[in-house]
């Protein structure tokens, strides 16, 4: 306990006494002369609760914060937004790296575009029960890949068959040259290539029949990325 605090109770004290014994004379509920020990009694009471209760800090960061409305922030909280940002966002932008290290791995499925009523009323009920992998609204309406199980079990047209390729690595949206160079490649060999690019990966819709065509130019170009970057390492 120190001085200050000591100090601040007892104004409490005797401040507290004078309030009361005031209010009790306005009501008139206090007619009887007050006698020096039943002030210094009253006085007595409120000190000891203004020592065993400690006074709230007002000064300090903390104390400012709660004035402010404010909470110290959690570092571990932060940390871990920190964490969660840092892997949403930074994907590989460097054409090299992208091409040595995008492992394109084939989808078990086939897929076709198709597209969907606005209506969720008209769906047929193989729509309502499928779940896309991807969409996208257009003017015309929402566009669906989805398996070619669900379309054909919705008796629904659709042009042309797909497999999925999807590359590994972690690219960032903000990639300049890379979707460049694989399509370039893809229609070097007439290979017709849809391109969906999501938050960490890339995705390439291939027409069926032409898939492991596609998968042999694509390990192609990144063998050629590799030495490219083993170039660059050894300079």
């Amino acid at each position: 306990m120190q001085i200050l605090d000591i100090a601040r109770a007892a104004l409490t004290g005797a401040g507290a006494t004078a309030l009361l014994l005031g209010a009790l004379r306005i009501l008139d509920i206090w007619q009887a002369p007050v006698e020096p020990w039943m002030l210094l009694a009253i006085a007595g009471a409120f000190f000891v609760a203004g020592v065993l209760v400690p006074a709230q800090d007002t000064s300090g960061p903390e104390a400012d914060e709660k004035r402010e409305g404010t909470v110290a922030p959690d570092p571990l909280a932060e940390s871990l937004a920190e964490a969660a940002e840092a892997l949403t966002s930074r994907g590989t932008a460097d054409l090299g790296e992208l091409l040595s290290k995008m492992d394109p791995v084939v989808l078990d499925a086939e897929y076709v575009y198709v597209t969907v009523p606005d209506d969720p009323e008209e769906w047929p009920e193989a729509f309502t029960e499928a779940e896309p992998l991807g969409t996208f609204r257009e003017e015309e309406g929402e566009s669906w890949i989805v398996e070619r199980s669900v379309a054909d079990a919705a008796d629904w047209s659709y042009d042309a068959v797909f497999r999925g390729i999807t590359l590994t690595v972690h690219s960032s949206l903000t990639a300049i040259g890379f979707l460049a160079v694989l399509t370039f490649a893809l229609s070097e060999q007439g290979i017709a290539v849809n391109v969906v690019s999501a938050t960490y990966h890339d995705h390439l819709f291939v027409p069926k029949e032409r898939v492991r065509d596609a998968l042999a130019v694509l390990r192609g170009l990144q063998t050629g990325g590799t030495d490219i970057q083993k170039q660059m390492s050894n300079e």
